[in-house]
């Protein structure tokens, strides 16, 4: 299971907005305004190194600096540079462009050589669970590849994606597999936190940390914590929810129901949330736009965390514990981090050949199980793992069932597929995720993230999570998104909905028409099956669907994952030695991510379907 160190999470909740943006020169479009940037940041840490408070005139620290040999007295202000050096190192491993890089390294080649500050060594790997030499894409960080090249556009939104965040996550270099999809996931993202919508900027990314929260996503609320701070928010706010505005309080039943159960909403909630009605005590009403940006953003991140975990994203080297208590005598110089890409290169190496001890407090699933003693109970699993022969055998196995299944197509009255429906119902309760994914001790692991200090000063319940659909069905026919919910969205917020569809749309209708290889391949009965199965785990039934089929294209593992990803992403992180190609042993690194994209995609269509059904209730009722 993932750890992210405690001090950490107290270390960001401390620093000032200014800490936290000292840093984003170095994301300015321009080259030119980068580069004074960094001569600007070097200049303040010269200040802080000399114990001055603001950047002096030029000449005078290099007269203090000759007059002390070039040593200080005055170490009051250098927590200020130690709390920089974690992003300096993020920078300089995952920046999509040479001389951002080379600055990066250049300023902590002077914190280390010039001012002695213990600087730790780095060592990439993936992302994710994904091996890096599966993952070519990753490559145009340093070719940078020009127009023409097969990469080239991963690498102008890699870019993009950078100017516009000032970092580049792990997950975004996940999803540059497929740069259609991720183009319409950075417009979508984009328009949520900074568009013209509704809901004040720190308050958006407040909602997003309740929302993550919810998950037990702790990569998603640093994140957003970090954007939170860098937007201006009142710094008040994350000593808990019941330290949030009242506006924001009142959204823990409706965060917890649209993460578990959005089954569960109803016209009344919406009601209440729009006139402060009676079960509303707090009186705080939300305006029909403002609601629809809460449980756009909501859904949005509730889904996003599903694919953190569904994909083993690994923490940012600014969240490793290693590198934060760097002013903490016994913390080891040498540190040893597993990011993504072939940037660790001896170019951005500060050591050379140093070696040391390793500094590390994280355990990573995909790699080795760690039990409750520390001790390391890995087996090496790589003579498990389907070899490329054995997955092409996989590929055209499956493809012989997805013909066959195209072949046997007829239409099916309404009935029958009600009936087939709720036999899915029925085996989709009946899925066992721990009899088929071996896990150590689950819910004690999950119950005790949830009182992880990051975690549960965001949440109301500690104990909620997603139980099994139990609600009459809710059929596509009678609501569909794409004629009633998309509309309503785009009424409420500004091209919203439109987005959010045009996302969805990709997801779904992705395609590169091959199968781990196998060429001119029609996937599509494969896609429609992942998609409507997920959603059938949130109750929605597409009448045009066959339910049959679904154990024919899919295994049991391979239906339990899908389940047990969408609905209970945290509890992913507990499988002992989790390797998604046995489970999809078919597919490619590149289909297997194209799943999970589905997953998310076809689980947030569901929960909005399902609260966008209940607003238009409640408009009804109160006309």
């Amino acid at each position: 299971m993932s750890v992210i160190c405690m001090n950490h999470c107290s270390s960001l909740l401390q620093r000032t907005l200014d800490s936290v943006n000292l840093l984003q020169g170095l994301s300015n479009r321009d080259e030119s305004a980068r580069h004074e940037a960094a001569v600007t940041i070097q200049r303040i840490f010269d200040s802080w190194y000399f114990g001055f408070g603001s950047p002096a005139v030029a000449g005078f620290l290099e007269t203090v600096a000759n007059d002390t040999g070039g040593a200080t007295l005055d170490t009051s202000m250098h927590g200020l540079i130690t709390e920089q050096i974690p992003d300096l190192l993020r920078i300089l491993h995952t920046a999509p462009s040479s001389d951002i890089r080379s600055a990066a390294r250049d300023i902590l080649r002077d914190l280390k050589i010039q001012k002695g500050f213990k600087i730790p060594n780095t060592v990439t790997s993936s992302p994710s669970f994904i091996q890096s030499l599966n993952m070519d894409h990753m490559k145009c960080l340093v070719d940078e590849p020009s127009e023409g090249d097969p990469f080239y556009t991963t690498y102008i939104l890699f870019r993009e994606y950078w100017f516009q965040w000032g970092r580049l996550n792990n997950y975004i270099n996940v999803m540059g597999y497929h740069p259609e999809y991720l183009e319409c996931y950075m417009k979508l993202k984009d328009h949520l936190f900074r568009g013209d919508l509704p809901l004040p900027y720190p308050d958006r990314y407040y909602i997003a940390i309740i929302a993550a929260a919810q998950q037990r996503c702790i990569y998603l609320v640093l994140f957003f914590v970090r954007q939170f701070i860098s937007s201006g928010g009142p710094l008040s706010w994350l000593q808990g929810v019941q330290y949030g505005p009242p506006k924001w309080r009142q959204l823990c039943g409706l965060n917890r129901d649209l993460s578990d159960r959005p089954w569960k909403i109803t016209a009344d909630d919406i009601y209440n949330l729009t006139h402060g009605g009676d079960s509303n005590p707090l009186k705080e009403a939300l305006s029909l736009s403002e609601l629809m940006h809460v449980v756009a953003i909501l859904s949005h991140v509730h889904a996003l965390a599903c694919f953190i975990f569904g994909c083993g994203i690994r923490p940012e080297i600014d969240n490793y514990d290693g590198l934060i208590n760097l002013n903490v005598d016994n913390c080891n110089e040498s540190y040893i981090y597993n990011n993504q890409t072939s940037n660790g290169s001896s170019q951005n190496n500060l050591h050379g050949s140093e070696n040391g001890s390793t500094c590390s407090c994280l355990v990573e699933p995909w790699d080795d199980h760690i039990s409750e003693n520390g001790n390391n109970n890995h087996q090496d699993s790589r003579n498990d793992e389907p070899s490329d022969v054995d997955g092409k055998l996989r590929a055209s196995k499956l493809l012989e069932i997805i013909q066959t299944e195209d072949l046997s197509w007829e239409d099916v009255a309404e009935d029958i597929v009600a009936e087939q429906f709720l036999t899915a119902i029925i085996s989709n309760n009946q899925l066992d995720s721990e009899a088929v994914f071996p896990s150590n001790n689950m819910m004690k692991h999950i119950e005790k993230l949830s009182y992880h200090p990051l975690i549960s000063r965001f949440l109301d319940s500690p104990h909620s999570g997603y139980r099994n659909f139990d609600a009459r069905p809710f059929h596509a026919t009678e609501y569909s998104w794409q004629e009633e919910g998309l509309p309503l969205a785009d009424r409420l917020c500004t091209e919203l909905g439109s987005l959010l569809d045009e996302k969805f749309r990709n997801a779904y209708d992705l395609t590169y028409n091959t199968l781990n290889g196998i060429q001119n391949v029609d996937t599509s009965l494969y896609r429609r099956t992942v998609w409507n199965e997920v959603q059938s785990f949130f109750g929605i039934c597409h009448d045009d669907f066959r339910y049959d089929r679904v154990n024919r294209l899919l295994t049991n593992s391979q239906r339990a994952y899908l389940k047990l990803c969408s609905t209970f992403p945290v509890a992913v992180y507990t499988i002992q030695n989790l390797k998604f190609e046995n489970i999809f042993p078919a597919l490619s690194s590149s289909e297997m991510i194209h799943v999970i994209l589905m997953i998310i995609e076809a689980r947030q269509q569901a929960c909005l379907s399902y609260i966008l059904r209940a607003v238009s209730q409640c408009q009804v009722r109160n006309n």
